[in-house]
């Protein structure tokens, strides 16, 4: 049995931590059981899920491809993107790994919502640039989230932490729905929004995923302070819900970290908001200075690449039933690594 490793301990904070169960060393990508601990280390609970692993049935650890021939399977399909790291200050190429290969055939798993990116010029209008305040929040709430503007309530907090900007929060409820909107307390600027508890019940009406995009952009040229410019719009999308983000340019490549994203639900309401988050900074103007081919980026990708065996589980097409599977999954070393555009040399990327 081993335990999950990623959770991010924080001063005051409860954490759950998923128990997953193994095969011969392999761990299985299910959890069994998961146990909440305090920040002492201090147990507080033990919840064992319904469903059980049943360990004679996954597939058996033969036949599987070598490491060094998934890598020459990897670096005739692997694809990379040339960014600019404004916090490092440079360009580099990210991976675009899937998330596992079959560890008997090296296939990739399939992206059922592939990303769509385009260039928009996005012109905020005036207020964009002003502090928010309650009467623009309230009307986030109801335009943009969909609560019910005749039982809106409105309460204001402060929230301060050693080594952070200080921040106002504003909570709006509608009775049903609850809706935080923090804003930076020096300047007035938008951080972030983001819905709370369930939704009201709604008719879905079908909205496109273009309707899903269009929300955002007037959103953001309504309450986000960012320069009047070209972005890159990227979106992801499903049937029910879509993700946007917008990245800055510097020269022709797009930024690392993106200015503003979004996440989208077509059914209620129509098309409303469910969380929006705002990380504006300073991208310097300049062009794309000579950097190395992607064919190259890939090599050093491929060489540098570490994997490990796990068993997953995944989803048949009607998503109503789901079957094992043995794959190699690249570590999360690799999901942090980077090549410098410039140089070559294989990078831990920290945005």
């Amino acid at each position: 049995m081993i335990a999950s490793t990623d959770a991010d301990l924080q001063p005051n904070d409860f954490f759950t931590v998923p128990l997953y169960p193994t095969k011969d060393g392999i761990p299985v990508q299910k959890a069994v059981a998961t146990v909440t601990v305090d920040p002492f280390g201090r147990i507080l609970s033990f919840t064992r899920m319904s469903e059980e692993v049943d360990l004679q049935k996954l597939p058996a650890a033969t036949g599987l491809l070598s490491p060094d021939q998934l890598k020459q399977q990897i670096g005739k399909e692997l694809q990379v993107e040339l960014v600019y790291n404004a916090q490092q200050q440079r360009f580099q190429y990210m991976p675009k790994f899937p998330s596992w290969y079959d560890a008997k055939t090296g296939a990739a798993s399939l992206s059922k919502n592939a990303d769509k990116e385009e260039i928009s010029t996005i012109t905020p209008a005036s207020q964009a640039s002003k502090a928010m305040t309650s009467e623009s929040v309230k009307h986030i709430g109801d335009t943009y989230f969909g609560l019910n503007k005749d039982k809106l309530t409105l309460s204001e907090s402060r929230e301060s932490i050693p080594g952070a900007l200080p921040k106002r929060t504003y909570t709006l409820k509608d009775g049903t729905n609850e809706v935080v909107v923090k804003v930076d307390e020096k300047s007035g600027a938008l951080l972030s929004v983001s819905q709370l508890g369930e939704q009201n019940e709604q008719t879905p009406k079908g909205a496109s995923q273009e309707d899903a995009k269009q929300l955002m952009l007037r959103f953001i040229e309504s309450y986000v302070p960012i320069p009047a410019d070209k972005y890159v719009v990227q979106e992801r999308s499903g049937s029910e819900k879509v993700a946007l983000a917008i990245y800055p340019l510097h020269g022709k490549a797009r930024a690392a970290v993106p200015y503003v994203t979004a996440t989208i639900d077509l059914q209620r309401n129509g098309v409303t908001m469910t969380s929006l988050e705002t990380n504006v900074y300073p991208v310097p103007a300049g062009s794309t200075p000579t950097v190395i081919s992607k064919e190259e980026a890939i090599k050093a990708f491929v060489n540098g690449l570490d994997v490990e065996k796990s068993y997953v589980y995944v989803n048949d097409f009607d998503h109503k039933s789901s079957s094992s599977k043995l794959v190699y999954l690249p570590t999360n070393k690799m999901r942090s690594i980077a090549v410098d555009a410039v140089t070559g040399a294989l990078i831990h990327s920290s945005h």
